[in-house]
């Protein structure tokens, strides 16, 4: 999961890109060009570190799942 929001992430960066330069190729000024491409990788990385955050809290979600399951298990046990 994290490596396909990865790769969509950083798609998407690169479609806003070529979009952003074609846009700027008709109206004669490569400003949006450029934004996009000093400033537009900053939400993408936000989003890849977000889903990273969530998919490690899932993680740690399910091993204190176990944990707890397995204490309860010896409880029941002794």
């Amino acid at each position: 999961v994290y490596i396909l929001q990865v790769v969509g992430a950083v798609g998407a960066w690169l479609l806003w890109l070529l979009a952003a330069f074609g846009a700027s190729r008709f109206d004669g000024g490569a400003a949006v060009g450029l934004l996009v491409l000093l400033v537009g990788w900053i939400p993408v990385l936000l989003s890849i570190a977000f889903t990273r955050f969530v998919l490690e809290g899932i993680v740690a979600l399910i091993r204190i799942h176990d944990r707890v399951t397995e204490m309860a298990e010896r409880d029941k046990a002794s």
